[in-house]
């Protein structure tokens, strides 16, 4: 018998490299969803449509449109693109939005934020019937999501969520930390991990030791879109789910970052991730897909903040990102 006969002295195992592929993940949601189209169409003879209203001319709510719209393509959802003028009044999108929500042939309307800064978002949220509200937003969705009785779900939430179960992510019993506190992502996501028996810590810009928090997480979601700090402070270990940064394993050597370009757009999604020995690293495959997918099943089921109307900038700044 040897000095050591239970092998206590035996070196740690390193974790085996493992990729997560967003990109064939979405692919998988999509032809799921397709099928299912091909399925409502032929006991129904009906084909769920989408319509998305563009409110003026920002470049990276038309390059998300687009997404959207290119992903209902793919799986046979009709889509319709309305693109309203930037001086456009509160009055007439709101005739807009009760027109589309009478059409029979419109089953999703979602409004594309941000809205010019004369519009009230929250009115013209409100506006959209919740049985048609495929983005979540309005005050019953949320309302039923809370109560664990969803209706739509936000699609980052919804995303997340998704690719933690592909990849066979135990929720149950674990400790999730969620860090952000936004309308769209951080809030619907802890709730939802919440109603999957998690036991969930929001963090945000006024925690007092982030890192002491994020570092007892089985589960980490960063839904906030700051770069900087130490990462490797944050996790030593166990799963991390990104609204803004993908979903990555936290091994014992931190986090790696690909060196890819940086966008500024505040709601680019571009990362997967890949486990690695010494941690997760990020790689350059686009995850809108998994998101624009979730997004994609809405009609056949049937971001983005509200500005605070008495705050000072600033204050708008953190509470759109939820920081």
């Amino acid at each position: 018998m040897g000095s050591d006969p239970f092998g206590f002295c035996a070196p740690a195992q390193k974790p085996s490299a493992r990729i997560i592929d967003g990109k064939k993940i979405a692919a998988g949601i999509r032809e799921e969803i397709r099928q299912q189209v091909l399925r409502l169409q032929e006991a129904t003879r009906r084909v769920p449509g989408l319509a998305a209203v563009l409110v003026g001319d920002d470049p990276a709510s038309a390059t998300y449109v687009r997404t959207k719209t290119k992903a209902c393509h793919e799986v046979g959802i009709a889509s319709r693109q309305l693109t309203p003028p930037g001086d456009i009044t509160q009055a007439d999108l709101r005739a807009l939005i009760q027109e589309l929500n009478g059409d029979p042939d419109i089953h999703g309307v979602l409004v594309q934020l941000p809205l010019p800064r004369h519009l009230d978002e929250r009115a013209i949220l409100e506006t959209v019937d919740p049985q048609k509200d495929v983005d979540g937003f309005t005050f019953a969705n949320v309302g039923r999501l809370v109560e664990n009785q969803p209706q739509f779900v936000p699609c980052t939430p919804a995303g997340i969520l998704e690719l933690l179960d592909r990849e066979g992510v135990e929720i149950n019993g674990k400790h999730a930390v969620v860090v952000g506190r936004s309308e769209i992502v951080g809030k619907p996501v802890a709730f939802l991990l919440l109603h999957r028996h998690a036991t969930v810590t929001i963090c945000h810009s006024r925690t007092a030791d982030l890192a002491a928090e994020t570092r007892r997480a089985d589960i980490l979601v960063a839904a906030v879109a700051r770069r900087g700090g130490d990462r490797r402070r944050h996790q030593p270990g166990g799963w991390e789910a990104g609204g803004r940064r993908g979903l990555r394993f936290r091994g014992p050597g931190g986090l790696r970052h690909h060196p890819g370009p940086r966008r500024r757009r505040p709601h680019d999604r571009r990362h997967a991730a890949s486990q690695y020995p010494s941690g997760f690293r990020t790689v350059p495959r686009p995850r809108r897909g998994v998101t624009a997918s979730a997004f994609a099943f809405r009609p056949l089921t049937s971001p983005r903040r509200v500005r605070p109307c008495a705050s000072t900038e600033r204050n708008n700044h953190r509470r759109r990102e939820g920081i």
